[in-house]
């Protein structure tokens, strides 16, 4: 799972960072089922109501290697999915 913050910042940093050339990078992720999710926002919002459908499987590829990025790059974003959920409820709190 990709959380838009991590994936801006890591932009920022390759921009940062001199290159010798022009490369493609996977900004890896841990896969989370989406009971998950669903659980980690009711924590937020006791409550929340949120229907999906836990036969349907998204067409996602379940992970992606990563290691070139952490080769290439003294720094990769990642936060952890309870804090990006929390941030972005927090987000839409601030929204109203």
């Amino acid at each position: 799972m990709q959380y838009a913050a991590d994936v801006a910042r890591q932009f920022i940093l390759a921009a940062d960072e001199p290159q010798d050339g022009a490369f493609v990078f996977n900004l890896g992720g841990k896969p989370v089922h989406m009971q998950t999710v669903v659980e980690l926002i009711q924590q937020h919002v006791p409550g929340a109501q949120i229907t999906y459908n836990a036969e349907q499987s998204l067409p996602f590829a379940a992970a992606f290697d990563d290691a070139a990025l952490h080769q290439r790059f003294s720094q990769v974003s990642g936060t952890p999915l309870e804090t990006g959920i929390a941030e972005t409820l927090e987000r839409f709190r601030q929204l109203g």
